[in-house]
């Protein structure tokens, strides 16, 4: 069976692979069965070689997948946020515009960046995501003295905060930098430790303090002239990690926070 390109403006290059459910969708390379390399989004994109075990799968919208997964102890590879990119063996990119590299790698949350290099082949499905690296990124823009969440998807603080996978501990490096029009700025970079079990978040700051920025004594921080009275707060809320800014009264300033973070995981 050939490759199938049914959907309009879509290319099909190989054998049992499908370009079929969205135009502009590219499909090249080999499946063993019908569908099993498949980009099925909008413009998505999808090469490689897939398996009954280990399909190759973009159907989020300007998706990328990439694989030639390793037999049946490896696993598919899925890119199904929004211009997502899944690039590896048994690695999932689920959030939009996330990105999953290597081998193992889950990234869930928008705008978040997992690597993996599982080295035990033979647990790698059961243990997917239980070790990797990674990054996630949040805004917001504040006008006020109010209280702001930096957000992965909103810059006036309505949209969602950093939502950890169940059960995994991290250790995590917060990097904010804020901005303002007249070349006024503050940076912070903070190591805190990040524990969730059970669908409860818990953050945990050097010296027990959840408040740092400008006057705190435990982070390493840069205040530009006029910034100060500006804060940042890393809390727990829930099953969520959440980033507050205050900001300054009648001053538009640019929030921009990282977390660079190294989990593991061990299910009950």
């Amino acid at each position: 069976v050939k490759g199938t390109a049914s959907a309009a403006h879509s290319i099909a290059i190989g054998e049992n692979v499908l370009a079929n459910s969205a135009q502009a969708s590219i499909a090249i390379g080999y499946g063993t069965g019908a569908g099993l390399l498949s980009a099925t989004g909008l413009g998505a994109i999808a090469t490689g070689q897939g398996d009954l075990s280990n399909a190759v799968t973009a159907s989020g919208r300007g998706a990328r997948a990439h694989g030639a997964p390793n037999g049946a102890v490896s696993g598919a590879v899925l890119a199904s946020g929004i211009a997502s990119n899944a690039t590896g063996e048994l690695v999932t990119a689920s959030g939009d515009y996330s990105e999953a590299h290597g081998i193992g790698a889950v990234a869930t949350n928008r705008g978040e960046a997992a690597r993996s290099a599982y080295n035990d082949i033979t647990l790698l499905k059961q243990d997917k995501g239980k070790h990797q690296a990674g990054s996630v990124l949040l805004q917001a823009r504040t006008t006020n003295a109010t209280a702001t969440r930096l957000c992965t998807d909103s810059l006036v603080g309505t949209g969602s905060n950093w939502t950890p996978t169940d059960y995994r501990v991290m250790a995590v490096r917060v990097k904010i930098a804020a901005k303002d029009g007249a070349g006024k700025y503050a940076v912070w970079i903070q190591d805190s430790m990040i524990d969730k079990q059970a669908g409860a978040v818990s953050v945990y700051n050097p010296g027990g303090a959840s408040i740092f920025g400008p006057g705190g004594a435990t982070p390493t921080y840069h205040v530009g002239v006029g910034m100060n009275g500006i804060n940042i707060a890393v809390t727990a809320s829930g099953g969520d990690v959440v980033v507050t800014a205050t900001g300054i009264g009648a001053t538009t300033i640019r929030w921009t926070c990282e977390f660079d973070y190294a989990q593991a995981g061990e299910d009950p």
